[in-house]
């Protein structure tokens, strides 16, 4: 029996979401190997399915794939500054029925998800220990994957949301941890111009993430600019 190339790509799909997700309860389990393996798994799935299907290679297609719900991560938590410690599971809306063939940039868009769950889990290791190398190590795969965001063409909601959290996981890193804070405040100004699209009055929440994320990234704004900016130590 033949097998429809729909339905072949919808169960990639599914495999790569369940893979994800698996890699974010590992992290919320304490489990930092098995999330690390299993992100790395996810992001060289991505890959290998983008090489087997073919993709819509317009970079101004829209994005089907959206930030679903994320796990919290309890472990991660610093009285200074407020860090997503959220790892993302992203997804394809159930209303969406067509989802094939999928762009380029959808690729991209779980690439930069799968991309910031593994630099959370070294961001959790760091914060646990202490250690720089960890620090750094999250710190390179934040920017890694705010290049994979980068290089995507448009505006789009879940896409933003991502950008916020990578840019205030890394300025959490090099205000408090590396005290290089000229390049904490340019993440941080960059953030202003994302939650414009989000803000509009401080109550409203992104959707997917879990309450109190908006606000905590508003106040970040707050607490590290002068004359409010807080003690690096």
């Amino acid at each position: 029996m033949e097998v429809s190339t729909t339905a072949t790509t919808k169960d990639a799909l599914r495999d790569m979401m369940l893979l994800n997700e698996q890699g974010a309860l590992a992290l919320r389990g304490g489990d930092e190997k098995q999330a690390h393996g299993t992100f790395r798994a996810v992001i060289a799935a991505l890959g290998s399915f983008a090489n087997s299907v073919q993709l819509d290679l317009d970079d101004l297609a829209p994005i089907q794939a959206k930030v679903l719900s994320s796990v919290e991560v309890p472990t991660m938590s610093d009285e200074r500054f407020f860090v997503c410690g959220d790892a993302l599971l992203f997804g394809w809306d159930d209303s969406q029925k067509e989802v094939v063939p999928p762009s380029v940039t959808d690729i991209s868009f779980c690439s930069s998800v799968a991309l910031f769950n593994m630099a959370l889990n070294y961001h959790n290791r760091a914060m646990a220990t202490g250690s720089r190398r960890y620090f750094e190590l999250a710190s390179k795969i934040y920017e890694q994957a705010l290049l994979v965001v980068s290089s995507i063409d448009g505006f789009h909601e879940d896409l933003n949301k991502v950008r916020i959290l990578l840019l205030n996981n890394l300025a959490h890193i090099y205000y408090f941890e590396f005290g290089e804070h000229p390049k904490a405040v340019a993440y941080l100004e960059q953030i202003q111009s994302a939650l414009h699209f989000f803000l509009t009055d401080l109550g409203q929440e992104m959707d997917g993430f879990r309450p109190g994320t908006s606000m905590g990234v508003f106040l970040n704004l707050i607490t590290t600019a002068p004359p409010f900016a807080a003690a690096c130590a």
